[in-house]
Order: C-alpha cells, then structure tokens, then sequence
C-alpha cells in the first residue's frame, strides 16, 4: 500500500454524517477565531465580494446546477 495515498470507501449515509461534522466544527471555529485565522487571503477576498454581490442585489436566481455554472 503506498503510504502517501489511502482509499477509502464510505457510504452516502456516512458522508453526510461526515459533512454534518465538518459544518459544525466550521461554525465553533469562527465564534472563537477571527476569519483571518480559519481562511487564506485569496479564499476570504472571494468571500467578502460574493457577500458584497449578494447585499448589493447583483446576483441571478437559477434553475438548474447548468445554469449556476455558467
């Protein structure tokens, strides 16, 4: 087995649990640290402006996951 890659196989229900974790380990983190310390810069700028558009009105209802990426 190479040491540096491990594959592993979980079911749906296990990923959700896993993700459910994950969304509330993120949310204690940012009551007790500041965002500057959970996020890099690039990942926090791209925040603030989805923000911003969001606020401002400047975003597009969509229908479809074809839409959302186009």
């Amino acid at each position: 087995m190479d040491k540096e890659h491990i594959e592993i196989t979980l079911s749906k229900t296990k990923v959700r649990e896993i993700i459910k974790a994950w969304l509330v380990i993120g949310d204690f983190l940012e009551t007790v640290l500041p965002k500057e310390v959970l996020y890099q810069k690039s990942f926090q700028s791209g925040l603030d402006r989805a923000l911003e558009e969001v606020e401002s009105g400047r975003t597009l209802k969509v229908k479809s996951f074809d839409e959302f990426t186009r």
